[in-house]
């Protein structure tokens, strides 16, 4: 993002929005915006943006949207888009977390997270919204390789917010069983490889509804 505002200069001018203060304090010090001026950033919910009725070109929601009420969220980006405006929604359908490295190897992962939506709800969801319409879904595939020791920080630092839904001790067993897990799958071998899935939804705002 940030090269493309030093790219776009005065041409763009982003909206960095979110509900948590740490997150928009980690934003406010990160070097890479040093020297950009086209930007704001706001405490808000994704529910209630605090921006003019179509105002908007587009809006890009990164691995953020199974934390919000969906219907609510798709009525303010309808509200604050532009006619011909697009939504950029990445995320992580439900399938593809069960079908991960976490989701096959970690227990209770793919259980505990229940916020994620599948293909067919969000595709019902966002044409229940008043004037949005899907305009296309890319498939991404990642390859990923760790070491053990580094996934199970990444569980213990809670990489995923997934983790915050276990208890201490629930957590400390399922790590556990995750090495048991991977070390029965993976044997000796030091480096861990697997593939991550995610997809982008491109929405459009109509250029005019009823």
């Amino acid at each position: 993002m940030t090269e493309l505002m030093r790219r776009l200069g005065r041409k763009l001018f982003v909206y960095f929005i979110d509900c948590s203060d740490s997150m928009l304090e980690q934003l406010r010090l990160d070097p890479s915006l040093s020297g950009i001026s086209g930007f704001n950033v706001l405490q808000a919910r994704a529910e209630r943006l605090p921006l003019a009725d179509r105002s908007l070109d587009c809006i890009l929601v990164f691995n953020a949207i199974h934390h919000f009420d969906l219907a609510r969220f798709l009525r303010e980006a309808s509200r604050t888009l532009r006619s011909g405006g697009l939504l950029f929604i990445y995320t992580r359908f439900r399938d593809q977390n069960e079908r991960s490295m976490w989701g096959q190897y970690f227990p209770g992962f793919a259980e505990k997270e229940t916020r994620l939506y599948d293909e067919e709800q969000m595709t019902w969801s966002i044409g229940s919204a008043q004037g949005l319409t899907v305009r296309d879904l890319t498939h991404f595939s990642f390859r990923r390789a760790a070491t053990l020791d580094c996934l199970v920080q990444r569980a213990r630092g809670k990489h995923y917010s997934t983790f915050s839904l276990y208890q201490a001790y629930e957590l400390e067993r399922a790590i556990v069983g995750f090495e048991a897990n991977l070390k029965e799958k993976f044997g000796a071998s030091e480096i861990i490889e697997w593939v991550d899935e995610n997809v982008m939804m491109t929405v459009i705002r109509a250029r005019r509804f009823m």
